[in-house]
């Protein structure tokens, strides 16, 4: 028996311990932590890897008030989502309003679901238009930020679309 049996149990633990520091939760990273399929911010804020045809390509921490963002994307729209401070939706949502009127971007009546946010003519290009519009969300004590940029008319099926997908995720956090 000698070496032999001392060298199985020992083969053994090693593979349970490998085993266990896969199963454990991964640690944070800038307030970050890996989830299957998503990523997690200490905030609350959970990213998943795609929502709907959006897929995430970039994540933010913590500034003075927003405490976290995840940026994802199509082809022609953008999508940021921030979670603020509680009781700070309504004051980041002015201040938006008023940064962006103070660069000169006209601000628009949105078409269709565009409409219950702000928007904002940010570029044109023939006859499209850069469009940007935000939403002020709230699910529970969160205040949120949904943020589009997209080409107008063009996108108004994928802006809805987006929208509806990223709220209805939203309303899932934990």
């Amino acid at each position: 028996m000698g070496r032999r049996a001392h060298f199985l149990p020992v083969l053994l633990c090693l593979a349970l311990v490998a085993l266990a520091a896969g199963l454990a939760p991964a640690r944070a990273v800038n307030g970050w932590r890996e989830d299957f399929g998503a990523l997690t911010h200490y905030s609350g804020l959970s990213c998943p890897d795609r929502i709907g045809a959006l897929e995430r390509f970039e994540v933010a921490g913590t500034t003075a008030t927003m405490l976290a963002s995840c940026t994802y994307r199509t082809d022609e729209i953008y999508v940021v989502v921030q979670i603020w401070e509680q009781n700070y939706l309504l004051r980041a949502t002015r201040d938006y309003r008023d940064r962006f009127s103070e660069i000169g971007f006209a601000q628009v009546t949105g078409a269709g679901i565009a409409a219950k946010g702000l928007t904002f003519v940010v570029g044109r290009s023939g006859n499209l238009q850069r469009r940007e519009t935000i939403w002020p969300i709230s699910i529970g004590q969160r205040g949120l930020v949904l943020w589009m940029n997209y080409a107008y008319p063009t996108d108004n099926k994928a802006v809805e679309a987006a929208y509806n997908d990223m709220v209805e995720t939203l309303r899932f956090m934990k």
